[in-house]
């Protein structure tokens, strides 16, 4: 099976564990995200769900980012993947590492990158 590759925006501030955001912000935040995800996931289902899977974040920002709250923030996102039919549960998912893409030009992003259990690179 061939990796899926999706490309989000950035995450929103209010979603960092360090934001001071009112909870109810925070879960308007989530839950766009979220749909976000799942909405760009749902183009790339598969046939069958996987049972587990391995994922990679990529990521393009000017400044530096705390790579612990950077995937943190990017909870909402594996949400929606989840939702989308793609791994059959989210606790299944794990995480491969995480790498910024340095270039001071060009949109800001978040690619996730999702290979079924057993075939990552």
């Amino acid at each position: 099976m061939n990796p899926i590759t999706i490309e989000l925006p950035i995450p929103a501030k209010e979603l960092s564990p360090n934001s001071r955001a009112h909870w109810r912000v925070k879960h308007k935040h989530f839950q766009e995200h979220k749909h976000l995800a799942l909405l760009a996931a749902i183009q790339h289902k598969p046939d069958k769900p996987y049972k587990a899977a391995a994922y990679r974040i990529y990521f393009r920002l000017k400044r530096k980012q705390d790579y612990d709250n950077f995937h943190s923030m990017c909870k909402a996102y594996l949400d929606g993947i989840q939702a989308a039919r793609i791994v059959e549960n989210d606790s299944e998912l794990r995480p491969m590492g995480m790498e910024r893409v340095v270039a001071l030009l060009g949109p800001h992003f978040v690619r996730i990158t999702i290979w079924p259990e057993g075939e990552e690179v």
